[in-house]
């Protein structure tokens, strides 16, 4: 199967989709090798995760000590269901900033830890709350108008 999308006029199912959509899509090798070709990996432009595993592997060991602490404290995932939750993590996140000097007695994890997690409850609501078909549409594809 050819993952390559023509930039002349893909139609998706609300309209043609844009260039830079278009243009996303179509993968490359880093290298110019072609597709086919033995060795290729087409992942020209794509996220390096890599990079955040290890460049970050202490801080994201930490974070994941909150999410451990919580989910025996509360319930694994639990979080997600908390009303209002990015405003009470955002309030969570600054209680834990302001005590960055101070140890956490409670779980013996550092603050900052804490305040990372929240930011990333926060980021993850935010994410979830603005992930949906029709902003994904209206942000990367052009509508065909209909017939009047």
């Amino acid at each position: 199967m050819d993952n390559h999308i023509d930039p002349k006029g893909f139609q998706g199912p609300t309209g043609f989709w844009t260039k830079e959509v278009v243009e996303q899509y179509n993968e490359s090798d880093p290298n110019g090798k072609d597709r086919k070709e033995p060795g290729a990996k087409l992942d020209k432009g794509k996220v390096r995760a890599g990079l955040m595993f290890t460049g970050f592997r202490r801080a994201l060991m930490e974070v994941a000590k909150v999410s451990t602490y919580g989910a025996e404290k509360y319930s694994p995932n639990g979080w997600e269901e908390v009303e209002d939750g990015f405003e009470r993590y955002y309030d969570a996140m600054m209680r834990h900033l302001l005590a960055v000097d101070e140890g956490d007695r409670e779980s013996e994890i550092l603050h900052l830890s804490h305040a990372a997690w929240n930011m990333l409850a926060m980021l993850e609501l935010h994410i979830r709350e603005n992930e949906d078909l029709e902003l994904f549409c209206n942000k990367y594809m052009v509508v065909k108008e209909k017939d009047e």
